[in-house]
């Protein structure tokens, strides 16, 4: 699951991160699949911060501005 070292808790305030990996899940469910490779796993969680910082940290419209861009990339 990402989101989950030490780096993150330096960033993000505890509530902060459950909205960040909110929007990977909701994102996840957009896509109708989960990553299944680390890879694919970290390229999604690096879509879902850009999104999430560009959504005043809304995660629904951040999961929705990520899977945007996963599509784009299809």
């Amino acid at each position: 699951m990402p989101f989950t070292s030490e780096l993150y808790k330096t960033i993000f305030t505890p509530d902060e991160l459950k909205c960040v990996q909110r929007s990977y899940t909701l994102c996840c469910e957009l896509l109708g699949s989960i990553p299944h490779s680390s890879e694919s796993e970290n390229l999604l969680a690096q879509f879902v911060l850009r999104a999430f910082e560009d959504s005043k940290h809304d995660p629904e419209l951040a999961a929705q501005r990520a899977f945007e861009m996963v599509r784009m990339l299809q």
